[in-house]
């Protein structure tokens, strides 16, 4: 139910927002992430689009082929096997940023039941590297950040001067690609 009724809100401030703004900027990402106790690098893809005032996030699990993912990593010295099992979830998280009141909306589950997390937006304290790399034709620059115990780095190009970027990053001088 709390689902169905941020959806809905969702689309409702959607649409009003495409009256307001011109420009929307979309992005199709496509992340690798290589957790310590994962025996492989997991690739997911997901979907931004974003204006001046709003963003909406959406990682893509709904498009994989299958939820349950098993993998064995045990190497031939152990003397038991290991099984690595990734539940996806069968519907998409999305995180609506609302820029204009530096608020994040999305549906975090815990303990299995959904609940509507409303966030401020952070401020977050890059560090911008002398190191470039060309992405889809655009001309980008390396940046990292420490985020909750975790390492992240992003290729941000200010040849798109919105300040947006997948997930909850964002302040950067240009989209995070």
């Amino acid at each position: 139910m709390i689902y169905k009724l941020f959806c809905a809100s969702l689309f409702s401030v959607l649409l009003h927002s495409q009256d307001v703004i011109n420009t929307t900027l979309e992005v199709k990402y496509s992340h690798s992430v290589n957790l310590e106790d994962s025996p492989s690098i997991i690739q997911l893809n997901a979907f931004m689009t974003s204006n001046e005032k709003r963003s909406v996030y959406e990682l893509d699990f709904v498009n994989e082929a299958n939820f349950i993912d098993e993998e064995d990593y045990s190497n031939d010295n152990e003397k038991e096997s290991k099984t690595f099992i990734r539940v996806r979830t069968k519907k998409n998280p999305v995180f609506f940023k609302n820029l204009e009141k530096k608020t994040i909306n999305y549906i975090q589950r815990i303990s299995m039941k959904p609940f509507l997390i409303e966030d401020s937006v952070k401020v977050f304290k890059w560090t911008i590297k002398d190191a470039y790399k060309t992405i889809l034709g655009y001309n980008c620059q390396k940046a990292v950040l420490n985020y909750r115990g975790r390492s992240y780095t992003g290729y941000f190009t200010p040849e798109i001067p919105f300040n947006a970027g997948p997930w909850k990053f964002s302040g950067l001088p240009g989209t995070i690609l």
